[in-house]
């Protein structure tokens, strides 16, 4: 795989990455800082923070993981899963 990093929705390239839940893409989308953070970790991090979205219980729950995962992120904080 080539240095480039995806970040976006859908199916990632990448066999090490998991795919972006739709609502978590949108989100970044809309916040710049919390996007280039997000594209800036390793993907092991990236994928903690997908695992930590997709590991809620209900669509409740991942909304508000979501939102935690993007104030986080804005504020270049990733230890918060």
């Amino acid at each position: 795989m080539e240095d480039k990093v995806f970040v976006g929705i859908g199916k990632n390239p990448d066999p090490a990455g998991l795919d972006m839940p739709l609502g978590f893409g949108m989100a970044l989308y809309q916040n710049s800082n919390a996007l280039h953070c997000f594209a800036a970790i390793s993907q092991e991090e990236r994928n903690g923070i997908i695992s930590y979205i997709e590991s809620a219980k209900t669509g409740e729950d991942a909304k508000k993981r979501i939102d935690t995962a993007v104030e986080n992120l804005n504020q270049r904080n990733i230890r918060f899963y």
